[in-house]
């Protein structure tokens, strides 16, 4: 039998649709004070391209919160493609799914930390969400895109994204991370049903 003695935290997230739900995680996770202390050591040594560490601490994150089920935690899931699509590899990988208390679906998220708004590559991942077998489709409505990096404004990111002609997802939010001059911005790709 495993003893927690760490207090879970509560978020209540009953009518919430994902992008709220995870809006509020967000938020919670880069408030908490190690995060924000980590985060602004990497933003001042100019550190990019850790995924995996942001992978991790969202994981353990998610695993001390309430309302969010955590054997339905999972890093790095496979879901199948669908061969009849143009230039597709047989399996791709989503670095971070995970299942709110009284949800049917899934929040999957890519997870990204650049040196720049990096949305060629936002793209490229968002683009996955029209390759993944029809089958595979049913755990999560959307594919959610996590990006760190240098701040910027929420409105200039926002005329970034209307000006890239061939962007294939929405931009949702943007928060800055306390304490730290990065942003952390969210871009999502709805999972059509075939």
């Amino acid at each position: 039998m495993n003893i927690s003695f760490e207090k879970k935290m509560s978020m209540n997230f009953v009518g919430k649709d994902e992008v709220t739900a995870l809006n509020e995680i967000l938020v919670k996770f880069f408030s908490s004070r190690p995060i924000k202390e980590r985060f602004k050591f990497i933003g001042d040594y100019g550190f990019y391209g850790c995924e995996k560490w942001i992978q991790i601490e969202i994981l353990k994150y998610l695993h001390d919160t309430d309302n969010i089920h955590n054997d339905e935690i999972v890093k790095e899931d496979c879901y199948e493609f669908d061969k009849r699509t143009k230039d597709c590899k047989y399996l791709q990988f989503i670095d971070l799914s995970f299942r709110l208390k009284n949800k049917q679906y899934y929040i999957a998220l890519e997870l990204k930390h650049k040196s720049n708004l990096a949305l060629s590559e936002v793209n490229k991942d968002l683009l996955k969400t029209k390759k993944i077998k029809p089958s595979q489709k049913g755990y999560f409505r959307h594919l959610f895109c996590l990006l760190v990096h240098p701040f910027q404004e929420e409105d200039t990111i926002s005329k970034k994204v209307k000006n890239k002609q061939d962007f294939n997802g929405n931009f949702e939010f943007s928060l800055k991370i306390p304490t730290t001059n990065l942003s952390c911005t969210v871009f999502s790709s709805k999972i059509f049903y075939s």
